[in-house]
């Protein structure tokens, strides 16, 4: 089941079992990752995630990478959070309205 969570209404998102991104799962803490909007107005400029409590992994262009310090977000990126796949979007990018891969949740920076 997919879901949206628009980062420009909220600035700091927290990842994991508590928080606005409540997930379930094998190896998923209550304050696991945390992403950040920086905002230009009322678009968001850039999108940082930051590993908290556990460790992170994103995966861009059939790369994966393991997170130890902030990380900025590109539209596309998706984070792996324990057994959990989340796919960042930023829907004023030109790639915005390409279409999520199934068993991902969406977190949109903002809608237009």
């Amino acid at each position: 089941m997919a879901r949206e969570v628009e980062l420009w209404r909220h600035r700091k998102v927290t990842i994991g079992t508590t928080g606005a991104i409540q997930l379930s799962g094998d190896g998923i803490l209550p304050r696991h990752a945390q992403i950040t909007a920086e905002q230009d107005g009322l678009e968001t400029s850039a999108a940082m995630l930051r590993p908290l409590e556990g460790p992170v992994s994103v995966e861009r262009y059939g790369r994966r990478a393991l997170i130890v310090t902030d990380w900025q977000l590109a539209d596309g990126d998706v984070i792996i959070v324990g057994d959990r796949r989340l796919r960042y979007r930023n829907l004023g990018s030109p790639s915005g309205a390409t279409r999520r891969a199934s068993g991902e949740k969406e977190v949109a920076p903002w809608m237009l």
